[in-house]
């Protein structure tokens, strides 16, 4: 019996059927599942730390208390990364429900099911996206 392979929210990886057209409204189906489980798990972690903000725990210790705080700004930057990934999300969803996912902004090609499995926001290909990144690149330097 084979591994059943999952994505990293632990849902079954999308199975294509033979001559499947890309983007098929099981694929849609697929992608609205997947985005939306991500989006209420973030927001399950964001109200999960935000409960534990308002845990006002007192320390004698001084060593203690100050790892509280770095912990807590850890936290924080961790919130701030759920927050614009959640922005991402519903943007992804968003172009899902106009027709629009799967497919990249430049050029208009299929982005390509296993690159949406790996990074469900993408949008852009992955010719685009490398091209994109070496013009940032560029103007770093």
């Amino acid at each position: 019996m084979g591994v059943a392979h999952k994505n990293f929210l632990g849902m079954p990886r999308y199975e294509s059927q033979e001559d499947e057209a890309y983007m098929s409204s099981a694929q849609q189906r697929y992608f609205a599942r997947l985005l939306k489980l991500w989006q209420e798990t973030l927001a399950s972690e964001s109200f999960q730390f935000k409960e534990s903000l308002q845990d006002n725990e007192s320390f004698v210790d001084y060593l203690d208390q100050a790892s509280q705080e770095e912990s807590q700004r850890m936290g924080l930057r961790a919130s701030e990364r759920r927050r614009k990934l959640q922005k991402k999300l519903q943007e992804a969803r968003n172009r899902l429900g106009r027709g629009e996912y799967g497919y990249c902004k430049v050029c208009g090609d299929d982005i390509g099911v296993s690159r949406l499995e790996a990074r469900p926001t993408a949008d852009e290909c992955i010719n685009c996206k490398t091209v994109s990144e070496l013009y940032e690149k560029r103007s770093l330097e």
